[in-house]
């Protein structure tokens, strides 16, 4: 409900001036109703009727925009990310904690990805899933021990293929979720978040190497 308003508040914001204009032009031609002219009155009334239809499609065009990409409740985050993780390939997930994955038909997905080799997961610190996701096959990586919150999450799916995107969720300053997605042709972000993972694995690698040496 909170989000709600937020976003109302917003579009009202947004669009206000349109909302002045179309009061400026009412009040500036109240004059030609006094006129005893049926045409100019029909000419008022259509220029009104016309005004009101485009400051109204303005309002919505703002709230398209709002709303484009938002992802503003739980469910819809974990629609998106099954539907983003089943229809895809090798697939690498940065995530905090995995809160998205408690449903079971998403658990049933990672686990099919893990067991096909499809699947690395960073996170904070392991948890039940992700050891019995490693288990079955998939890559556990994690950054807890650097001290490190990310301020995003993201989903890169098909990695290392030409067919590879990112999908990169956030909060927005009002406290929206949402989620873009990227292409290879999307530079730097595509490169950027690809970057990343060959950091987060080279320094995993060398970790996993210091421990094995003592």
């Amino acid at each position: 409900m909170i989000k709600s308003k937020k976003i109302i508040l917003e579009v009202i914001s947004q669009g206000w001036p349109s909302f002045i204009e179309l009061i400026g032009l009412i009040s500036g031609s109240i004059g030609i109703l006094q006129m005893k002219s049926n045409l100019l009155s029909f000419l008022f009334l259509s220029i009104i009727l016309i005004s009101v239809v485009v400051v109204g499609f303005r309002f919505y065009k703002i709230w398209e925009s709002i709303n484009l990409n938002a992802y503003p409740t739980k469910e819809s985050i974990n629609h998106f990310m099954y539907r983003w993780l089943k229809d895809n390939g090798q697939s690498v997930v940065l995530s905090r904690d995995m809160s998205w994955a408690s449903e079971k038909k998403i658990t049933e997905m990672l686990k099919e990805k893990a067991k096909k080799n499809e699947l690395t997961l960073i996170l904070s610190f392991q948890n039940n899933l992700s050891k019995e996701l490693e288990k079955l096959g998939a890559v556990i990586i994690e950054y807890g021990y650097l001290d490190f919150i990310p301020e995003t999450r993201f989903t890169i799916v098909d990695y290392g293929s030409l067919r590879s995107k990112v999908a990169i969720g956030q909060k927005d300053e009002m406290e929206i979720h949402r989620i873009n997605k990227y292409s290879q042709s999307d530079i730097p972000v595509y490169y950027l978040v690809n970057d990343l993972i060959k950091l987060v694995q080279g320094i995993e690698k060398n970790r996993m190497e210091k421990i094995e040496k003592n």
